[in-house]
């Protein structure tokens, strides 16, 4: 009987130190990319951070790069503050990253002349079907 309990103590400890050793690791890792400079400027940190939420994470499905945990997503964080303390605009960064990691980077990105044309065309064809159908009863 002292045996089976010794063992059993012996299996407790060692699953409690790797799950301590582990957590320690994955508390470090995770942490890594937390600690990010802020603006000294607290008008500056408000507009990055209100871009933030403008600019998805192109790893992260479509997530925000404010509550993302990437590393691109700290890259592009970092990106944007250091824009902002250059002194340039909301719009200027907005084109900057447009330029560098194409339209799907914004949350909302421009409408183009052809989706505007598209969606008129589609409204009037759908005119068009339901006044000839609507016709023949």
């Amino acid at each position: 009987m002292t045996i089976f309990c010794n063992k059993f103590f012996i299996k407790i400890l060692f699953f409690l130190g790797f799950f301590l050793i582990n957590s320690v690791f994955l508390m470090n890792s995770s942490q890594a990319l937390n600690p990010e400079a802020r603006l000294s400027n607290p008008e500056d940190e408000n507009r990055a951070m209100n871009l933030f939420l403008q600019v998805r994470c192109l790893v992260c499905n479509g997530q925000v790069i404010e509550n993302s945990d990437s590393k691109f997503a700290f890259d592009v964080r970092s990106l944007i503050r250091e824009q902002i303390s250059q002194g340039k605009t909301d719009d200027d960064v907005k084109e900057n990253l447009v330029a560098t990691f194409g339209e799907d980077i914004l949350n909302q990105p421009k409408t183009s002349s052809i989706l505007l044309l598209a969606l008129i065309s589609l409204g009037l064809s759908a005119i068009i079907f339901f006044r000839v159908f609507a016709g023949r009863k």
